[in-house]
């Protein structure tokens, strides 16, 4: 744990890197936390500063991470807004939200000198302003550390709900889609309808979320992945209850939980987006060895017993490489885009829907070669593509999931700023 001398020193240091990068031209804004103590680099503070950075950062135009004795810091000088304007959005996010509270954006001018806020900050448990309160040592640190932790943990479920279901309506939504549920049609689904999708996907969303939040407990990847289980069994059950017991989305719920538990062990310890599908592969790696176990299972073990394909599991276990292609091409999630990624997930993707409903080892090759070889995403080319899967009976439940999963990843990664 850092000393206060080591703190000051480093305090010290940080002005001088945001008058270095005033002198580049422009002001220049600091994002931090306000965390009491000597410990300043926490789960809390990384995620503030990473929620709050993602909201400067698009019109900067130079950065800079500092993490040292004082705290992680995010820097960015801008070129295009003057600094008066800055601090007005940077008071209007510190008190916009409860999260807001504890983020401290100071910015300075071209000149180095900081622009006041105007009006003292109120304090975190009590009415007073928070400069009085830690004058004169009203509240613990542990106090003030629990109330950001709470005041943290219910922005990171809202904040990864709404990504989780965002993600899954993308999918959802998306028509016409190859013998998958949509709006206008059950596709190749006796059993289920838009309505019932929707019901299990507001069913099983705060399950996901949950999952998100484990990491600001323990996050060793083993027993992130029991705990990531164990709420995985709770959005099964809530899955099967409004539905009636149809299988809806289970196996979104392996791989959409697995992805959400991995981001948050991502975000709250502080690594780059791209150790996530390390996360994942960490996570699901003994899950292989799940596929040789001889008594009799699901169709899942079938399918690797008789024709080595691994599913979701063997997918998985390898870090997710087909939702890293499709993570690239969903782009803004326009019609076009959603279909094209879709398309190369079912063109690579091990799915054992697909084997199920194709009969065949070779009739699932030849289905998935076809899907690979799609350069035309013209609507009326995929409504009769549609139509040819509906009439065999076809559908790509494992793809689907697949492709929900690289929404919620790719949208991560644009709306929370993860350090390189």
């Amino acid at each position: 744990m850092a000393s206060p001398d080591d703190i000051l020193k480093d305090r010290e240091a940080r002005k001088g890197a945001i008058d270095r990068l005033a002198k580049n031209g422009g002001p220049v804004v600091s994002v931090r936390a306000n965390v009491p103590g000597l410990e300043k680099t926490t789960k809390i503070s990384r995620y503030v500063v990473g929620r709050f950075a993602a909201r400067i950062a698009p019109d900067a135009k130079e950065t800079l991470w500092i993490d040292d004795a004082d705290g992680l810091t995010f820097l960015a000088r801008y070129a295009a807004i003057d600094a008066a304007t800055l601090k007005a959005l940077a008071v209007q996010m510190e008190e916009s939200s409860p999260l807001g509270r504890l983020a401290d954006i100071d910015v300075y001018t071209p000149e180095g000198k900081a622009l006041s806020r105007g009006t003292l900050r109120p304090c975190l448990l009590c009415k007073e302003y928070a400069a009085v309160c830690a004058r004169e040592g009203r509240h613990t640190v542990d106090q003030l550390l629990r109330e950001m932790e709470r005041i943290a943990r219910e922005d990171a479920l809202q904040f990864s709900s709404g990504l989780i279901d965002g993600a899954i309506r993308a999918e959802l939504d998306l028509e016409p889609k190859f013998g998958l549920v949509t709006k206008s049609s059950r596709g190749s689904h006796e059993d289920m309808d838009y309505a019932l999708m929707k019901q299990a996907k507001n069913a099983i969303v705060p399950h996901l979320a949950a999952m998100f939040t484990l990491a600001l407990d323990d996050d060793r990847p083993a027993d992130l992945f029991a705990r990531a289980r164990k709420e995985g069994l709770e959005a099964e059950r809530a899955m099967f209850a409004v539905t009636g017991g149809v299988n809806a989305y289970k196996g979104l719920i392996f791989s959409m939980g697995l992805a959400a538990t991995a981001a948050g062990k991502a975000v709250f310890g502080g690594s780059p987006h791209e150790m996530i599908y390390e996360y994942v592969s960490r996570m699901a790696e003994p899950l292989v060895g799940e596929l040789d176990r001889k008594e009799v299972g699901t169709f899942g073990k079938k399918a690797w017993a008789e024709n080595r394909i691994g599913g979701a599991r063997l997918e998985a276990a390898r870090g997710f490489p087909s939702v890293r292609i499709a993570a690239q091409l969903v782009g803004n999630c326009t019609r076009v885009e959603l279909h094209r990624a879709l398309c190369a997930l079912i063109g690579v993707v091990e799915d054992t829907t697909l084997l199920k409903r194709a009969a065949s080892r070779t009739r699932y090759e030849e289905i998935r070669m076809k899907f690979a070889r799609i350069d035309d995403f013209a609507r009326e080319k995929m409504a009769l593509l549609t139509s040819e899967c509906i009439a065999e009976g076809l559908s790509f439940g494992g793809s689907a999931d697949l492709l929900a999963t690289a929404v919620f990843l790719k949208r991560i990664q644009s709306q929370f700023l993860f350090r390189s």
